[in-house]
């Protein structure tokens, strides 16, 4: 049962991240792509495309909450953990790495009802961009879609989290392998 779970995570989380890497890429090449067309735009025609910013706006919104939930999707965020430089007894170590993976899920679940009250009230406002007449919205959803990636992967860190710690309790082969 815990192997067959594991396994629908691991898939998942390799579609969810594959997902979210050509996303990134295709957003990021588009923001760069952009910036120079509105340099050259006002170097060339004396103005900038109309509109361009707005655009660029949602793009990089999309990029770095996409980008945030990559790096808490591969665990690879900053971090200035000195504890192992103290504690060398492992069982310790992973018993507060499970803490913080259960503080993390806390925040995370607060961010995503924070998220989600602030694109209800975007989807209520009905606000718009002044010069594409698109809604603030699109902008907006990407912080509630990432805290919803955030809150999937930091369930899977703490189901992987909670069978390390258990396994190194009980003395027996960490399940999550």
């Amino acid at each position: 049962m815990v192997h067959n779970t594991i396994s629908v995570i691991k898939a998942l989380d390799a579609i969810f991240l594959k997902f979210q890497k050509v996303i990134v890429i295709i957003l990021g090449s588009f923001i760069a792509l952009a910036i120079a067309l509105v340099i050259l735009g006002r170097l060339i025609f004396g103005n900038a495309f109309l509109g361009t910013e707005e655009i660029v706006l949602i793009c990089a919104m999309w990029f770095y909450m996409l980008g945030a939930s990559i790096v808490s999707a591969e665990r690879s965020h900053l971090s200035a953990n000195i504890l192992p430089l103290f504690i060398k007894n492992t069982k310790i170590l992973s018993g507060i790495k499970l803490l913080r993976t259960i503080i993390t899920l806390a925040i995370a679940l607060l961010m995503v009802t924070w998220c989600y009250d602030f694109l209800a009230w975007a989807l209520l406002k009905k606000q718009i961009m002044p010069a594409t007449k698109l809604p603030w919205y699109i902008s907006q959803a990407s912080l509630f879609v990432a805290s919803l990636f955030f809150i999937w992967y930091f369930l899977r860190d703490l189901i992987q989290d909670t069978l390390e710690f258990w396994s190194l309790c009980s003395g027996k082969v960490n399940p999550v392998e």
